[in-house]
């Protein structure tokens, strides 16, 4: 039964992290082009291929990272021997 009950408060984190997440999504995008932009008037980021294009994929990558974590943290429920 505890098994059962810990995944359903990873359950429960896991969605709340995606709540949280799609509301500041508009947030961290924005701020990710301010500074994709900043950063290229500054320091010419041209000469650094790939460094602009993985900085605006950031928010992107952002709603893996729940989920990735998530998985393995249900794998070591699941895996864990009951008392």
């Amino acid at each position: 039964m505890a098994k059962i009950k810990a995944i359903g408060i990873l359950m429960i984190v896991v969605v709340t992290c995606y709540v949280v997440l799609a509301l500041f999504i508009g947030f961290l995008a924005d701020q990710t082009v301010a500074t994709n932009t900043a950063l290229d008037v500054a320091h010419n980021m041209t000469r650094y291929p790939g460094t602009s294009g993985f900085l605006l994929f950031t928010p992107w990558l952002m709603y893996f990272v729940p989920a990735i974590l998530g998985i393995i943290f249900l794998v070591i429920i699941l895996r864990r021997k009951e008392a």
